[in-house]
């Protein structure tokens, strides 16, 4: 969500990248939210795509956690949130929330909805911001960072060690996330998921008009 500065939302470049494209198409872009919105709003309104804090447009939807889409030969899986490395920089309220990760009221929804999936009996793709916390503890060093300490996130890594729970319930086919800016393809032990870590933000020269599908990290 773009931050906002007294009245008017300020928007970086990538903001204006992706408003230029939905305005020139009829395209339904969907996304989920990391962890730099400002989940005050976010995951408080009832309806965030059709309230007045949805500036993008009509096309433009918010997929909240543990929601999906069933396509003719998939199932997209969505699920947001992600934990702040450096929250002890950062204001709590301002540019820091700490239901920024899955809340336990969110929990049940999720796993409800993954039973439902189950019966469909198709492909699962997970669309997610961030990866299952036996990814970052690899020692293979996947994303080339160091496992962090849990003493350094608020959480103790809540949140991707619930998407391993997650990653256990659906085995999807492919999951793909961003978080750490980082391009890379890999798969777990385990497991015949193949993982997508998106890298870098939005350029223009990703020249996105000619995909039926494709994904972006901001």
């Amino acid at each position: 969500l773009p931050k906002k500065y007294g009245n008017e939302p300020e928007v970086n470049q990538a903001d204006q990248i992706l408003r230029d494209f939905i305005e020139r198409t009829n395209i339904p872009f969907y996304w989920i939210d990391g962890n730099h919105e400002d989940h005050s709003i976010l995951q408080v309104v009832d309806d965030f795509n059709n309230s007045t804090f949805n500036t993008y447009g009509k096309n433009f939807y918010y997929q909240p956690r543990g929601s999906y889409i069933e396509l003719d030969r998939y199932v997209l899986f969505f699920i947001g949130g992600a934990e702040t490395i450096d929250w002890y920089n950062r204001t709590e309220g301002v540019d820091f929330f700490r239901n920024e990760i899955i809340t336990r009221d969110q929990e049940d929804f999720i796993f409800d909805n993954i039973d439902k999936i189950k019966l469909l009996n198709k492909p699962v793709i997970v669309i997610a911001h961030t990866c299952p916390y036996r990814a970052t503890t690899d020692e293979r060093n996947l994303l080339d960072i160091m496992s962090i300490e849990s003493s350094n996130v608020p959480s103790g890594h809540a949140q991707s060690k619930f998407l391993d729970e997650v990653l256990e319930q659906l085995h999807p086919k492919m999951w793909f996330h961003g978080h750490f800016h980082r391009e890379r393809i890999y798969t777990l032990k385990d497991f015949n998921t193949v993982f997508y870590s998106i890298g870098g933000y939005v350029q223009a020269k990703y020249q996105i008009n000619d995909k039926k599908y494709f994904i972006i990290d901001l």
